[in-house]
């Protein structure tokens, strides 16, 4: 009798929790779209770092280097207000908000200015923007294959994706792997305003996910004083693959750290990649403790035109809400499977399997 109370009691257990076939395969269905989901999860970013130009002020660091061709004049400065920061022409104050760029000089010079930036794997998108500002004051710009003022008649300024190694005045074919600017003799010498340039960048970059590229900024000047201003710079990423670290682990923990010093925020041991501003880093909108990671967040960098945008997270850092949602579905999974199988009615207990 014993026994036969024990069969009833489990067959009542097991009629009341038992799903169906087609219910479970539901299951295995959802589960699966949700890790799908969480694989397939897409970065937005600006790989420029200080694209503004306004950390600390008004400042190239961090992000920028600056090289000037040897015996030349003038140099490559940070600029604000209306007139140019040598020579006193006027030029548009800068957009993006109070600093921008600028070349002078007080005679003939070539002037680089450039970044390095570690291109991200699997580029879905990339646009490249900055808005560019030419003072053109002397002869109508000619270009001469070389960025070198003991040329004749070099009057001309240039971006380009160039190689890492090589020298920053090169302009070889083997060199610039992709010119995105270049000052052409029928252009008006100097812009009533500063001129926004968008360039999609995609096809270019998707296939260098990895690569490290040089982003340069030229100008040359043989023929008259030029001013060659650039501001609000952006290369907006959009990638389903892994995001290099900006720097160390914890260097902004939980939104603070030292001015000015390239790092990543470390909300609990998670890495949240961020760039310093001039003043200490804050992440714009909640957080709270060490425990905090956020999926969106936008850091201010002392260049509010283009902040840096993280709508996902470094590999093997899952964002929360679709990790969540992998984890809740794997363990309700695992509960309707444990009861749908470990609680089948016994055998010869009259019940349908």
């Amino acid at each position: 009798m014993g026994s036969k109370a024990a069969t009833s009691v489990s067959t009542i257990t097991c009629r009341r929790f038992r799903l169906s076939l087609a219910t479970r395969r539901a299951w295995l269905a959802v589960l699966a779209l949700a890790v799908w989901a969480q694989a397939s999860h897409v970065w937005a970013i600006d790989l420029i770092v200080n694209g503004g130009f306004e950390a600390g002020g008004g400042s190239f660091v961090p992000g920028w280097t600056v090289v000037n061709q040897a015996g030349g004049s003038g140099n490559w400065f940070i600029q604000s207000g209306a007139t140019g920061p040598m020579g006193g022409f006027p030029v548009p104050t800068p957009p993006g908000p109070t600093h921008a760029a600028m070349t002078d000089q007080g005679g003939p010079g070539c002037h680089i200015l450039y970044q390095d930036l570690v291109i991200p794997t699997g580029v879905t998108s990339a646009t490249l923007t900055f808005k560019r500002f030419n003072g053109n004051r002397g002869i109508a710009f000619t270009a001469p294959f070389a960025l070198d003022y003991t040329l004749p008649s070099n009057q001309q300024s240039r971006v380009d994706f160039i190689t890492t190694s090589a020298n920053p005045f090169s302009i070889l074919a083997a060199d610039v792997l992709l010119n995105v600017y270049q000052t052409l003799s029928s252009d008006p010498k100097v812009d009533p305003a500063y001129i926004t340039q968008v360039t999609d960048v995609t096809a270019f970059l998707a296939s260098r996910g990895g690569q490290t590229l040089r982003l340069r900024f030229a100008e040359c000047d043989n023929g008259g004083n030029y001013q060659f201003g650039i501001d609000d710079i952006s290369l907006i990423i959009n990638s389903s693959g892994g995001v290099p670290s900006a720097g160390p682990e914890g260097s902004y923990a939980n939104g603070s750290g030292t001015p000015g010093i390239e790092g990543t925020f470390g909300f609990g041991g998670r890495n949240s990649h961020a760039v310093a501003s001039s003043t200490a880093a804050a992440l714009v909108g909640p957080f709270a403790g060490p425990a905090f990671h956020s999926t969106v967040f936008h850091v201010s960098r002392g260049n509010v035109a283009s902040p840096y945008l993280q709508t996902g997270s470094t590999a093997g850092d899952a964002p929360p809400l679709a990790l969540t949602t992998c984890l809740a579905l794997a363990l309700l999974s695992a509960v309707v499977f444990a009861k749908s199988t470990c609680l089948r009615p016994l055998p010869n207990s009259g019940q349908e399997n």
